[in-house]
């Protein structure tokens, strides 16, 4: 239960840290994907709010089930392969992927919003289910 709690409190901060990387020479990827996601998310709330779009809310389930995922993977941690672990992975992200798709395909009169915060949303998923994955197979970076 530890690791659940540890890893549910730790991904927002490690998302966030990751923006660190991109002042740091060398490899600079994780710090990318952060910062797209976090000016998504950005951009998506201002034009949510300026538009008044409540419907965007919705898109509030992707960073929730990324850390509904995260703890899971807390609680069985060291519990798969490597083989499995990398199976939930793409399904966890074909998942998000799907339900972000719907989302925007529902908010036809909000789409640059919409657009936006499902950046954000498949930005964080990726850091989650990349944390979740080593969690799984216990072995970290």
């Amino acid at each position: 239960m530890g690791n659940a709690i540890w890893l549910f409190l730790a991904t927002p901060v490690w998302y966030l840290s990751a923006l660190a990387t991109l002042l740091v020479p060398g490899d600079r990827i994780f710090g990318l994907v952060a910062l797209v996601g976090l000016l998504g998310l950005v951009l998506g709330t201002v034009l949510g709010i300026k538009r008044r779009q409540a419907k965007l809310l919705w898109f509030l389930l992707s960073p929730l089930l990324s850390q509904v995922y995260v703890a899971f993977a807390g609680l069985l941690r060291g519990a798969l392969a490597s083989d499995p672990a990398t199976l939930a992975f793409w399904i966890f992200m074909a998942l998000q992927l799907a339900m972000l798709s719907f989302l925007l395909f529902r908010c036809r009169d909000a789409r640059l919003p919409g657009a936006a915060l499902s950046l954000f949303g498949i930005s964080y998923a990726l850091f989650a289910a990349f944390f979740a994955a080593m969690s799984f197979t216990d072995t970290w970076l």
